[in-house]
């Protein structure tokens, strides 16, 4: 997995339009020259790197409310199931 294109795209609806938050170990993840984070809520690592291991949590949020969903984190091999992912509408 390390060195690899990986990209989650949480499918979010709502109005008005949500915005989606991604955190790393409780951290806001912010751009980089491996990371690229779209308004959409699609989150890229152009190129995994070992210190990208962890739990990504989301929030997707408007003024109606907000939600959360998670995925577990990379263990090396492999990146783990999304926990309160899929289409998320508020």
């Amino acid at each position: 997995m390390e060195g690899q294109r990986v990209t989650f795209r949480p499918k979010v609806g709502g109005s008005p339009a949500p915005t989606v938050a991604w955190y790393h170990e409780g951290s806001m993840v912010a751009p980089d020259y491996a990371i690229d984070v779209q308004e959409d809520g699609t989150l890229t690592f152009v190129c995994v790197e070992l210190k990208h291991a962890g739990t990504y949590r989301f929030t997707v949020s408007n003024s109606a409310g907000s939600v959360q969903g998670q995925v577990r984190g990379w263990e090396g091999q492999a990146w783990k199931e999304v926990e309160g992912g899929g289409e998320v509408c508020i």
